[in-house]
């Protein structure tokens, strides 16, 4: 059953290192309390993605496109655990390893490198940062809609790129078209998954 990331809290931090059987592409962690906004995030020109299929969770299913194309999110139950993204091709796209410091890698975007790098906790647990190729974006939770929202804070005001829509047993990502043609896909993505796994990820 899908759990909302909203109604836990708490992180932890270690460390270990390896590698995951079965990957040679070169490619709910718990949200607690983000900072919030007031009213809801919107704009026009998302597309569309919807998980589904949970089985039971995010970690085992199907994320499909606003083209209908679809990608399998299968996680591994043998060690290390691995959740793998994977086009309908069969052609891996992404992986998070899941050691007591996860590791996330995404195909010719982001080389293999820990969650806690990629989503940066603020010092006070208030904020989630996300920094690539020289942009920095942050996630925040709108509470008027249940919905996390991406912004990119390069810009003076900030534009929001992508948000998250949670609801009972279901989870909707929304990106900008902007953000589609910046190769910012699947990057939101495998993010989503980290934030809303239930695992923790620094």
């Amino acid at each position: 059953m899908y759990t909302n990331p909203y109604a836990q809290g708490g992180w932890t931090t270690s460390s270990t290192s390896s590698s995951c059987s079965g990957w040679t592409q070169a490619p709910l962690s718990v949200l607690g309390a983000l900072p919030t906004v007031t009213g809801t995030c919107t704009k026009s020109g998302f597309q569309t993605f919807y998980f589904t299929s949970f089985n039971p969770n995010i970690l085992k299913c199907v994320v499909i496109g606003p083209t209908k194309d679809y990608i399998d999110v299968i996680t591994t139950s043998e060690a290390p655990e691995c959740t793998v993204l994977r086009r309908a091709d069969g052609e891996a796209i992404a992986i998070v390893e899941w050691f007591r410091r996860p590791f996330a890698e995404i195909c010719g975007i982001l080389p293999r490198t820990t969650a806690g790098q990629l989503l940066v906790l603020s010092p006070d647990r208030s904020s989630i940062t996300m920094k690539l190729r020289g942009k920095t974006y942050i996630w925040v939770s709108a509470q008027a809609n249940n919905s996390i929202c991406l912004y990119n804070m390069t810009y003076n005001p900030s534009e929001i790129v992508a948000r998250v829509l949670i609801d009972s047993g279901s989870v909707t990502l929304q990106i900008t078209n902007e953000a589609i043609h910046s190769g910012l896909t699947e990057v939101t993505i495998v993010t989503t998954i980290i934030l809303l796994s239930g695992r923790n990820f620094e």
